[in-house]
């Protein structure tokens, strides 16, 4: 996922500079991708995993409760509030719960953010930067939020709405995570595999922390020797597998 939105993005960014805006680049882009959570509401979840994978190396991005953030910009009013395109008002009462819902959060120091979790100590500034942009046009997409007036872009003669979802996530904090390192050049992706999991199965809470640390949260403790057996398992599974015959 996250290196097809890097190339698609950066390939719209290099066409923007030579015929057109760049917010309306991004939205042609984000068209190309939109497919992908299509069935999936992103800003009802919690925990959004996201792997990367360059130069051989297995990383994590994960994104802490995208629909809370946008649910305090809007008390903020810093969102509009989501309108129909045909004009139709949202609810007024789903509207005042959503409110709640973020007054609530915010006093159980929940903290939306976007975490960068790297098993070699790297850091992925492109990484924030690529999905603040995905994140903006996917609820710009599901939520068909408008401003009054709404911006409009035309891209190869289609209009583009632009809402202030696109500008506003990179306000979103974003922050490195210290986890435990590998001593070696090929354990990456079980580190990130583990990471995941424990993440999904503990849901620790990263947001509360100024500088983020995975010793901090003894309940996602492992030891290296359980990356060791885990390789051991998967290279096991592997060999059975390529001895299975397909019918």
């Amino acid at each position: 996922m996250y290196t097809r939105l890097r190339d698609v993005f950066s390939l719209k960014r290099r066409e923007s500079e030579r015929r057109s805006s760049k917010k309306a680049a991004q939205a042609q882009a984000y068209k190309q991708l939109s497919r992908w959570t299509k069935d999936v509401d992103l800003f009802t979840k919690d925990f959004v995993f996201v792997p990367i994978n360059e130069s051989l190396h297995w990383t994590l991005v994960l994104i802490y409760k995208p629909g809370l953030w946008i649910e305090r910009q809007r008390a903020a009013s810093a969102f509009p509030e989501p309108v129909c395109v045909d004009g139709a008002s949202l609810d007024k009462a789903a509207s005042a719960q959503s409110s709640d819902k973020a007054a609530s959060a915010q006093s159980n120091g929940q903290q939306p953010r976007i975490f960068y979790l790297d098993s070699l100590g790297g850091s992925k500034d492109e990484a924030f930067e690529i999905l603040k942009t995905y994140l903006g046009l996917e609820y710009e997409h599901k939520h068909k939020t408008i401003e009054a007036p709404a911006e409009q872009h035309s891209v190869h003669g289609e209009p583009q709405l632009q809402s202030a979802a696109t500008e506003r996530f990179d306000q979103l904090k974003a922050a490195e995570v210290e986890v435990p390192h590998q001593n070696n050049g090929y354990d990456c992706g079980l580190y990130m595999l583990k990471f995941i999991h424990l993440i999904a199965e503990h849901q620790p809470d990263f947001s509360d922390e100024e500088t983020p640390r995975w010793a901090s949260h003894p309940e996602i403790g492992f030891r290296r020797g359980e990356i060791t057996e885990l390789r051991r398992r998967m290279a096991k599974d592997i060999r059975e597998m390529a001895r299975l015959r397909v019918p």
